[in-house]
């Protein structure tokens, strides 16, 4: 039996207002994975993803991460058919690279 896809969320929620996944619903986002997955993908929450100022942000295995997260992103997402939007948000000269970060606090090293 193959291992479920994992989507990591990034739930942190800083303190004193500063900007946050976690401040800008990403928990309710995780909340709502699971219940459209209905337990094909594993849920992992993560306190950061490196891109605070994007988020909500999220990884799904094999496809990549996700910044600026919606609600009417969850279906691509979970599917795996919505391709990461890292790439245009690094065009847009917003965003640094963030792979070793990643695979760090994802475990994928």
């Amino acid at each position: 039996m193959a291992a479920k896809p994992r989507i990591f969320v990034c739930v942190n929620q800083r303190q004193g207002g500063e900007v946050s996944c976690g401040g800008r619903g990403s928990r309710a986002l995780a909340d709502r994975i699971e219940q459209l997955a209905g337990g094909e993908v594993e849920v992992r929450r993560r306190k950061c993803l490196g891109l605070c100022e994007y988020g909500p942000n999220m990884r799904r295995d094999g496809v990549g991460l996700y910044v600026r997260v919606t609600e009417a992103d969850l279906p691509g997402i979970i599917d795996g058919s919505k391709p990461s939007n890292l790439d245009a948000l690094g065009a847009q000269g917003g965003a640094p690279q963030f792979d070793a970060q990643v695979a760090r606090i994802t475990g994928e090293e």
